[in-house]
């Protein structure tokens, strides 16, 4: 039996995003984390928490050799643009045996625009209208003129809704205008894409190509609110839990729940993602359109996956469990307890 080693950098070693007592940014807190680790051991593996980025350089810089080892990454990296392909980088120059995407695909699903372009190629789900704005590109105003307005303006390369708030909403040009002046400097890239009113879904997927686990969709509202005309799911709302979920049987059909879980495999598969994912979409008379995927979403009994434990009546050790065996199936790592 291998052992199993998390790669996380803790919350509490970052900035945060809110100018208060209160730790918010897109990292793991130590609690939670550790929340993890213990239920891993729980279940009968061997697992320990590993360290961040500063221990795989210096793993890196050192040749460590790793043997009879499974590096489970939940780490969002440092604070570069480009953060979620620092892990995968660093594993993949220690081991093979590590989870989640390659560094290819982690960097392609944390572009916001890149991964819609290449979804724009599935035929099963829409993909907003949407442009990359870039400061100082005298391009920007031709491409802002071929968007229909309400448009959300969001950092490209962020997570946890970092650098979304009320702003972000854009009815018109000056409010763009608004928005933009008032993250310069903070996001070099801004995705501007036009605003999809209706029901907001993400699938949580466990497994790879040729099994998925779990595929479960989470309808996510605003302070009891499903149907989404002008609302947005903005860093305040999340820090404060002014989200609510159902399942998704309450607001779609059979079919077109199956329609969204069949889109989530297909993106899944075409971003060339590996064991867990989280993939946002918006839901509007009967289309399907894509929003973003995050490859190493938050995993705890309070978070997103805690609510998809709930309504699927699964203990959360299940959940993480069900991670382990996807790993391990992909592998190739025969493990009884699997």
């Amino acid at each position: 039996m291998p052992k199993y080693l998390v790669v996380c950098d803790y919350a509490d070693k970052f900035p945060n995003y809110f100018k208060d007592e209160n730790i918010y940014n897109d990292h793991y807190k130590k609690e939670n984390l550790h929340k993890i680790v213990e239920t891993i051991n729980s279940l009968g593996y061997k697992c320990e928490y590993y360290g961040g980025v500063d221990d795989l350089i210096k793993a890196v810089h050192d040749k460590t050799a790793y043997d009879k080892v499974v590096f489970l990454n939940f780490n969002d990296g440092l604070t570069q643009l480009h953060k979620r392909g620092q892990t995968p980088i660093l594993l993949e120059m220690l081991t093979d045996s590590f989870s989640g995407p390659d560094a290819f695909a982690a960097l392609l699903a944390d572009d916001k625009y890149g991964a819609g372009s290449v979804v724009k190629t599935l035929d099963c789900v829409k993909v907003p209208n949407h442009i990359l704005y870039k400061y100082n590109d005298p391009c920007n105003s031709h491409a802002i003129s071929q968007l229909a307005f309400p448009v959300i303006a969001k950092p490209n390369n962020e997570g946890s809704s970092i650098g979304i708030d009320q702003s972000s909403f854009c009815e018109n040009i000056d409010d763009l205008q608004n928005y933009i002046n008032k993250h310069r400097g903070t996001f070099d890239n801004i995705l501007l894409e036009e605003y999809i009113q209706g029901f907001e879904f993400t699938v949580f997927l466990i497994g790879n190509n040729e099994e998925f686990i779990i595929n479960q969709p989470l309808a996510i509202g605003l302070q009891g609110k499903y149907w989404l005309e002008k609302e947005i799911f903005d860093a305040q709302c999340k820090r404060a839990k002014a989200r609510c979920y159902c399942a998704p049987e309450m607001l779609l059909s059979t079919c077109d729940i199956n329609k969204l879980k069949n889109a989530a495999e297909q993106i899944f598969k075409v971003l060339r993602l590996r064991d867990l994912a989280r993939i946002d979409f918006r839901y509007r008379n009967g289309d399907i359109y894509f929003i973003e995927a995050n490859t190493v979403p938050a995993i705890g009994e309070h978070s997103d996956a805690g609510q998809v434990c709930k309504i699927r009546e699964m203990e959360f050790a299940d959940f993480i469990k069900a991670i382990i065996h996807a790993v391990n199936k992909r592998l190739h790592i025969n493990n009884a307890l699997d």
